[in-house]
């Protein structure tokens, strides 16, 4: 069943799902802004357009983009650097996804800003979203070829049986949608990472000179899409190499330009950029490991270990110690044994780069997909493939279906990628409103969490308000405006004015629609404006209102499913360890101060406590934003404390 050659029909049904794939991914792109990794990506791509390669500096100001780590002694601004660059060009994600941004941004007439003549919006709505389409393009062109890749992968491993449930469950599972739809490495990522898996196969299995050089080429490309899938991508070529000396005509010469080839593509780049002395300087992830963390990994699942250890036990079993099984199962089985292995161990290469390179400030278990789940994927197909030809052979479309039921054991559903259903453009438009509505002076400071999804959109200079010097805050004779952010959990469900007109019905209070509604954003917004007061010298009694006997319970139900939330759902990572963090805003202190000592700098200690004492902040309903301005000094504002008003 191997082999590359297709029927008519079969070139109309790959040509069908290619195009059927390629459309989910590039429809309606615009529907939602970018999220932050999306627009600091952008920003690199950007800077390429100004200066030829991804730089560290944009509208005149540094990029910040990490986790702080490194002094800026003498800086009057800034005390710190970004950890993301080195000899002031961006090292922590490699170029080729940049630039494939950049080079969609030149095609769509999408060009840098430069440092502006007014603070207000250069980009309207219908720019913001031809942006945001320009810089998705270049994910949907990697996420398709990567279907037809595993297509023609899974074949030659296996059979055309496994290369139809790869290519089916690629097309429309909500992992691979959502990795090819966004303006990040993800989707080159998955591609070449597969791609090399691929290669590496063909130079063992077959080992002709094209396979080896057509490798040098993959290998080298994957190095500038993400070095730490490169890292794997090597281990394994380790692990392979001594069958490929023992197995192969002339192995040593083609191993040899194999090699020649990645080398002389990567070490330029390597030497140019500082690459190996600034590795030494991001804090990886393992230092903060423990053996509970490594158990909560997606590999350590017991579904994972149960499926997989059930398949290998029963392919062993059939092959080596019963020959009396019937022939369909040794024949289903038997072919399956040397790709499961090898694809094996290039899973294995990615967890173990992962968990010996990957940096402490994208240490998280969703990354850890990115490393195997194209060869991943292969080998569930192989699986797939096989159990379907003991089940129901003959039956074309066992596979596949073998392959979505695995998926839903795995708790893996196909639907539309979540990370696209819950931004709203509102969270862009109404904050940029506010502030162009300020006629702030050209000489006015922008912060905002987060920051470069604001600047990609607004051509203002928001800048993060982490790195800057508390002095030069305190001091700054202009106005500082500052765009916070925060998730507001429980607006939506347990403090919707529903739930708190409910709740005080039952105690005998009757309240307006408008009180119920006043009143559920006390309640959602109580803790981060409770921080805020506390950050600037208020007091909470004088400051905020007394919470009603009828809504406390609401609140105290609240934090309880917040707080289990921020431990185990939505934002789990080894930064938090250690830490009691309770809203977002200390999620972000936490992250960005982990390793410069984050109780010296945060609570009363914060860098702009003191600025933004006795000022009027804003909070933003529909785009739950807070807006802060302070137009002088503290020394003019003898108030302490925030004043808080809606905006509705």
């Amino acid at each position: 069943m191997k082999g590359f050659s297709l029927t008519t029909r079969e070139l109309l049904l790959l040509a069908a799902a290619l195009a059927a794939g390629a459309a989910l991914r590039a429809a309606r792109l615009d529907a939602t802004p970018f999220w932050l990794d999306e627009a600091e990506s952008s920003l690199n791509a950007l800077t390429i357009l100004q200066n030829g390669v991804p730089g560290d500096a944009y509208m005149g100001q540094p990029i910040f983009e990490n986790t702080l780590t490194e002094p800026w002694p003498g800086h009057p601004e800034y005390e710190f650097r970004d950890s993301s660059y080195s000899n002031h060009l961006a090292v922590y994600h490699a170029w080729l996804p940049l630039y494939s941004i950049a080079a969609s941004f030149a095609l769509h007439g999408v060009r840098p800003d430069g440092p502006p003549a007014v603070l207000r919006s250069r980009h309207d709505f219908e720019e913001q979203k031809r942006r945001t389409r320009a810089g998705r393009v270049p994910a949907v062109v990697f996420g398709t070829l990567f279907l037809a890749l595993v297509f023609f992968a899974a074949t030659e491993l296996y059979g055309r049986d496994a290369g139809w449930a790869a290519l089916v469950f690629a097309s429309f599972h909500e992992f691979f949608v959502s990795a090819s739809r966004q303006a990040r490495y993800y989707s080159a990522e998955i591609l070449l990472t597969t791609a090399c898996c691929f290669a590496l196969w063909l130079m063992a299995s077959k080992g002709r000179w094209k396979h080896f050089l057509w490798g040098g080429v993959l290998f080298s490309l994957l190095f500038y899409t993400h070095i730490l899938s490169f890292a794997a991508a090597g281990l394994t070529v380790l692990i392979v190499t001594p069958f490929i000396l023992l197995r192969r005509e002339q192995a040593l010469p083609k191993l040899a330009a194999f090699g020649a080839m990645v080398i002389a593509a990567i070490a330029p780049w390597i030497w140019a950029t500082g690459f190996y002395v600034y590795q030494n300087r991001i804090p990886r992830g393992w230092t903060l490991l423990s053996i509970q963390d490594l158990l909560a990994l997606p590999p350590a699942r017991p579904i994972y270990l149960l499926l997989g250890g059930a398949f290998i036990f029963t392919a062993a079993w059939v092959l080596f110690r019963h020959p009396a099984w019937p022939e369909r199962w040794k024949s289903a089985l038997a072919p399956s044994w040397w790709p499961l292995a090898y694809l094996g161990a290039w899973a294995l290469c990615g967890y173990v780069s992962f968990l010996a390179f990957m940096p402490a400030a994208s240490f998280f278990s969703g990354r850890l997909k990115l490393e195997y789940w194209g060869p991943a994927l292969l080998g569930a197909s192989i699986i797939s493939a096989a159990i379907a030809r003991i089940v129901a052979p003959g039956f074309r479309l066992g596979a596949p279906l073998v392959l979505l039921l695995f998926a839903a054991l795995l708790g893996t559903p196909f639907r539309l990628p979540s990370r696209y259903e819950t931004r709203s453009w509102d969270q862009v438009r109404e904050v940029l409103a506010q502030v162009d509505a300020m006629n702030l002076e050209r000489n006015a400071r922008l912060y905002a969490m987060p920051h470069m999804i604001l600047t990609f959109y607004s051509g203002m200079p928001f800048q993060s308000i982490w790195p800057v010097r508390r002095s030069f805050l305190d001091t700054y004779p202009g106005e500082i405006v500052f765009v916070d952010a925060d998730d507001f959990p429980g607006a939506d469900d347990l403090l919707a004015p529903t739930a708190v007109q409910s709740a005080a019905r039952s105690a005998g209070v009757e309240l307006t629609d408008k009180d119920a509604r006043r009143w559920s954003w006390l309640l959602v917004t109580r803790d981060y404006r409770e921080r805020m007061v506390r950050i600037t010298g208020g007091e909470i009694a004088k400051d905020l209102e007394q919470i009603p006997a009828f809504a406390a319970p609401l609140l105290a139900a609240e934090r309880v499913e917040r707080k289990a939330g921020l431990d185990s759902g939505m934002h789990p990572g080894l930064m938090w360890k250690g830490f009691d963090v309770n809203i977002w805003p200390e999620f972000e202190d936490v992250f960005l101060y982990r390793f410069v000592d984050p109780l010296a700098r945060t609570g009363a200690n914060q860098n702009y406590a003191k600025r933004f004492r006795g000022t009027t902040a804003r909070i933003l309903t529909k785009s739950y934003k807070v807006i802060y301005r302070a137009s002088q000094p503290d020394g003019s504002h003898p108030a302490r404390g925030i004043r808080f008003e809606f905006v509705y």
